[in-house]
């Protein structure tokens, strides 16, 4: 079974953004590891926040969340391509 890969583009970018908002109200990032191989950058993060918002059809509960995420991107002339 393959992994679900999720495809983000620079015009749906900020609309991600603003729903994580939504769901972990105001919440912390941190790039926990970033390797690179040629145009290929691979970066594993991960997300504190409270659990502010609907998830999944869950109620919110307030209480602290963190997530754990990763993702392979292709890199052309420093912007993010795929």
């Amino acid at each position: 079974m393959q992994p679900p890969t999720l495809e983000r583009s620079h015009a749906n970018h900020t609309e991600h953004i603003e729903k994580i908002g939504e769901m972990f109200g105001n919440f912390e990032f941190t790039v926990d590891e970033l390797l690179v191989d040629g145009d290929k950058v691979y970066a594993r993060w991960t997300q504190r926040g409270h659990y502010v918002g609907e998830i999944d059809g869950h109620a919110s509960t307030g209480r602290p969340i963190e997530t754990v995420g990763s993702a392979v991107n292709r890199v052309l002339d420093g912007l993010i391509a795929e």
